[in-house]
Protein backbone atom coordinates (compact mmCIF):
# COMPACT_ATOMS: atom_id res chain seq x y z
CA UNK A 1 0.00 0.00 0.00
CA UNK A 2 2.81 2.40 0.87
CA UNK A 3 4.37 1.97 -2.57
CA UNK A 4 0.98 2.59 -4.21
CA UNK A 5 0.41 5.79 -2.23
CA UNK A 6 3.92 7.02 -3.00
CA UNK A 7 3.32 6.45 -6.72
CA UNK A 8 -0.09 8.14 -6.48
CA UNK A 9 1.35 11.24 -4.79
CA UNK A 10 4.07 11.54 -7.42
CA UNK A 11 1.57 11.14 -10.26
CA UNK A 12 -0.89 13.67 -8.80
CA UNK A 13 1.85 16.27 -8.33
CA UNK A 14 3.14 15.68 -11.86
CA UNK A 15 -0.36 16.11 -13.31
CA UNK A 16 -0.82 19.32 -11.31
CA UNK A 17 2.44 20.65 -12.73
CA UNK A 18 0.96 20.03 -16.18
CA UNK A 19 -2.03 22.18 -15.14
CA UNK A 20 -4.58 19.39 -15.29
CA UNK A 21 -7.85 20.04 -13.42
CA UNK A 22 -8.38 18.27 -10.10
CA UNK A 23 -11.40 16.39 -11.45
CA UNK A 24 -9.42 14.96 -14.37
CA UNK A 25 -6.53 13.98 -12.10
CA UNK A 26 -8.93 12.17 -9.77
CA UNK A 27 -10.61 10.34 -12.63
CA UNK A 28 -7.30 9.39 -14.26
CA UNK A 29 -5.98 7.83 -11.05
CA UNK A 30 -9.34 6.41 -9.91
CA UNK A 31 -9.38 8.28 -6.59
CA UNK A 32 -11.75 10.80 -5.09
CA UNK A 33 -11.46 14.51 -5.74
CA UNK A 34 -11.01 14.94 -1.98
CA UNK A 35 -7.84 12.80 -1.99
CA UNK A 36 -6.35 14.80 -4.86
CA UNK A 37 -7.25 18.08 -3.15
CA UNK A 38 -5.58 16.97 0.10
CA UNK A 39 -2.37 15.99 -1.71
CA UNK A 40 -2.26 19.22 -3.69
CA UNK A 41 -3.06 21.40 -0.68
CA UNK A 42 -0.10 19.94 1.18
CA UNK A 43 2.14 20.23 -1.88
CA UNK A 44 1.28 23.87 -2.57
CA UNK A 45 1.48 25.07 1.03
CA UNK A 46 4.82 23.41 1.84
CA UNK A 47 7.44 24.54 -0.70
CA UNK A 48 10.12 21.94 -1.33
CA UNK A 49 8.18 19.13 0.33
CA UNK A 50 9.08 15.58 -0.65
CA UNK A 51 6.77 12.69 -1.44
CA UNK A 52 7.46 11.24 2.01
CA UNK A 53 6.68 14.61 3.58
CA UNK A 54 3.30 14.66 1.86
CA UNK A 55 2.59 11.10 2.96
CA UNK A 56 3.47 12.00 6.56
CA UNK A 57 0.97 14.86 6.52
CA UNK A 58 -1.95 13.04 4.90
CA UNK A 59 -4.76 12.16 7.28
CA UNK A 60 -4.88 8.47 8.27
CA UNK A 61 -8.31 7.96 6.70
CA UNK A 62 -6.85 8.73 3.27
CA UNK A 63 -4.22 6.06 3.56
Amino acid sequence: MDRDMRALVRAVVKDMQWNKPVEKIAKKHDVSVEVVEQILQIYTTHPGITTDGILDRLPEWLM
